[in-house]
């Protein structure tokens, strides 16, 4: 179905980025997925981070690719252009430098519940209840109010950390797997040292751009 729907739409000429995320089960894929992009001409943007599930739950975090296939991650990052950029390759701390969850972005579910983003499962409001202007500025609750004076300051364990410039915390990732949104994720910071060596070290003398979600 996949390779048929890009077929129809590199015939009817629209751009295309592939999205595919990075698991244990595929990571030796990646010439595979490479050469399908290139075929029908499209970006491939991979991902990196697998989250655990909303009630807690971590079956999903058995896809975690583990640090004895690391070697193969690198082959997912082959040049700039088809990595997708969320952090560059240094950025001077600022202290509104951290998670946009409930600042730019939310999500909201079927029932209506207004969430900070789609792994923070904290209830703002409800849409029934509520208009979403009045959820989101003019009758903002405690918890919402709580994340938008966050500064980088308020997570002490990331403001003393010595890839602090390459790394932007997530706050869902943070609470899903910690029960805290200001204890550090094991699994950002595994992925985050990782990508620091490879833009302290990269092929060729070159600068990568790179992001893990």
């Amino acid at each position: 179905m996949v390779i048929g729907s890009l077929r129809w739409l590199k015939k009817a000429g629209v751009p295309v980025i592939l999205k595919c995320l990075a698991i244990k089960e595929n990571i030796k894929e990646y010439s595979y997925l490479k050469e399908i992009a290139r075929y029908f001409g499209a970006s491939l943007k991979p991902g990196f981070l697998i989250y655990p599930k909303v009630d807690a739950s971590s079956e999903p975090c058995n896809l975690r690719v583990p640090e004895s296939c690391f070697k193969y991650l690198s082959e997912w990052l082959p040049n700039t252009n088809m990595i997708e950029t969320k952090t560059q390759v240094y950025q001077p701390p600022t202290n509104n430098w951290i998670c946009n969850a409930g600042r730019i972005f939310c999500s909201i579910t079927p029932s209506g519940d207004v969430h900070p983003c789609v792994v923070l499962p904290w209830n703002l409001g409800n849409l029934r209840q509520k208009s979403f202007r009045s959820i989101w500025q003019t009758e903002v609750c405690q918890e919402l109010s709580m994340l938008r004076a966050l500064s980088i300051d308020d997570f002490s364990e990331c403001s003393r950390c010595e890839i602090f410039g390459f790394c932007v915390p997530c706050i869902g990732l943070n609470y899903l797997e910690n029960g805290d949104i200001f204890k550090c994720s094991a699994e950002y910071c595994r992925l985050a040292y990782w990508l620091y060596s490879r833009q302290s070290h990269p092929k060729g003398g070159q600068s990568y751009e790179t992001t893990l979600c």
